[in-house]
C-alpha cells in the first residue's frame, strides 16, 4: 500500500483487523505502526523479515510459486478443454432438434466451420456406427 493513501488509527481496529493487515501488509513500518507495539505482532513482522531474507526458504518459495503455476495451468486447460466439449455437446444436441446452424454457431460461440464439420459427422451413418454413436 502507498503510505499517503494510508490513514490508519491503531487504535480504532479490533485485534484481528490488525493481525489480518499485518498478515497482508508488506510494507514493516507500517505493520508497525499498526502492532502499536503488540508482542505478537511484533513478533510476526520479525520473523516475516527473517523469512524474506533466507535465501533457502525463498528458493523453496520460488519453487512452490512454479509449481502452483503449473497446476493452476493445467487447471485451466481441463477447463477449458471441459467448456469447449460442453460447447460441442450443445451443438449437436440442437443440431438433432433441428436448430438453424446459424443460430446454433451464435448460440455455441462454436465456428461455422466447425458446425459445419459437426453436420457431416452426424450425418455419415458409417462414422457413426464405428464409434457407436447410433
Amino acid at each position: 500500500m502507498n503510505k499517503k493513501e494510508v490513514n490508519i488509527n491503531p487504535d480504532k481496529l479490533s485485534d484481528l483487523e490488525k493481525f489480518l493487515f499485518v498478515l497482508v501488509e508488506e510494507d514493516v513500518d507500517l505493520c508497525r505502526k499498526v502492532s502499536n507495539g503488540n508482542p505478537i505482532l511484533d513478533e510476526y513482522i520479525d520473523d516475516a523479515i527473517k523469512v524474506s531474507q533466507d535465501e533457502k526458504f525463498l528458493k523453496e518459495y520460488n519453487k512452490e510459486l512454479v509449481e502452483q503455476e503449473k497446476r493452476d495451468s493445467i487447471y485451466l486447460e481441463g477447463k477449458e478443454k471441459g467448456m469447449y466439449i460442453q460447447q460441442r455437446r450443445t451443438a449437436i444436441s440442437m443440431l438433432q432438434r433441428k436448430i438453424d446452424k446459424k443460430i446454433v454457431c451464435e448460440c455455441t460461440n462454436l465456428p461455422m466451420e466447425e458446425i459445419e464439420i459437426i453436420i457431416k459427422i452426424m450425418n455419415d451413418k458409417e462414422l457413426l456406427a464405428k464409434y457407436n454413436l447410433l
